[in-house]
């Protein structure tokens, strides 16, 4: 479907709509509605896919990249968060809507980067910290962040706002095994398994009993995670060939077990509540949200 394929999200958010047709209207039996329950809920399946995400898409990124970045690429990402909160709060004052819920459930969902690596961690950190279903955050996010797409796609088309083709990220995705060609083999795809699940465990152990608290706020393992994964990457402790196992990991589960997930998430989603969020001042705080992350990003990005 050609303009649902470039601007509404492809397949993936078509799994999630379809599933969450089929289970709205109880077309599923309940044992197998059941069984999507378990893998999502008491096996945890999400937080599985977010690991190997957060350490491919970090150890993907080259060392000299990710040390440049905190002098230019990350204040600039800074302006557009602070340019998106902005105007996305003065939107949501236009049609009464309170700052906080602007900036958790419109904001952060636009600006987290999509739907694998945006929204399904979000609902999960916000399943953490609330104790209410993952599913009932993401259900609103997916349909602000769809909406938001449309506008960003169409602002990105312009030539002039799109640095004359030169992107930061995908020209520093530069590992020595990947520019061999070369396959990571099975011991490299284990070492790169277990070292995630080894972050991961590094992550919960700051973030449930080391220091859960920074100055009275509360830090999410995933949170801990990043960080820790970041200073591995950028003191180059990690070898290339593992590095390049990691990522394969990563485009692997974003490219065929976030089927899983996408399903998953419709399970627990009500559709009429979805539709219900597509209105005029959703669509509005989208675009204002959006703007505002171009103005934002692009006044710091003079700067530095």
């Amino acid at each position: 479907i050609p303009f649902w394929n470039s601007y509404i999200g492809g397949g993936l958010v078509l799994t999630f709509l379809v599933s969450a047709y089929l289970f709205t209207n109880k077309m599923v039996p309940a044992k197998y509605a059941k069984a999507v329950g378990m893998v999502m809920d008491q096996a945890d399946f999400l937080s599985f896919f977010i690991v190997f995400l957060i350490c491919g898409s970090i150890l993907g990124l080259e060392k000299k990249l990710l040390l440049k970045s905190f002098a230019g690429y990350l204040p600039a990402i800074f302006g557009g968060l602070i340019g998106a909160a902005v105007l996305g709060v003065a939107g949501g004052l236009v049609f009464g809507i309170a700052p906080d819920m602007i900036l958790l459930n419109y904001v952060l969902p636009i600006m987290g980067g999509g739907n694998g690596a945006g929204a399904v961690p979000l609902s999960q950190i916000y399943e953490t910290v609330t104790g209410d279903k993952a599913a009932n955050y993401y259900t609103f996010a997916i349909t602000i962040l769809t909406i938001a797409n449309i506008f960003a796609i169409l602002t990105a088309a312009h030539p002039q706002l799109t640095g004359d083709g030169n992107t930061l990220i995908r020209t520093g995705l530069d590992i020595e095994a990947e520019k061999n060609d070369a396959i990571p083999s099975i011991k490299e795809m284990g070492g790169a398994f277990f070292m995630g699940v080894g972050f991961y465990a590094a992550g919960r152990l700051m973030g449930k009993a080391i220091l859960p608290k920074v100055f009275g706020v509360a830090i999410h393992p995933f949170a801990w995670m990043i960080i820790i994964v970041t200073i591995a990457a950028m003191t180059g402790i990690v070898p290339n060939a593992t590095k390049a196992a990691a990522k394969r990991l990563q485009s692997f589960m974003s490219s065929c077990l976030v089927l899983i997930i996408m399903v998953g998430v419709g399970a627990d989603t009500d559709l009429n509540q979805l539709i219900d969020a597509i209105n005029l001042s959703n669509v509005v705080i989208a675009f204002l949200i959006v703007i505002g992350a171009i103005i934002g990003s692009a006044i710091v990005g003079q700067l530095v």
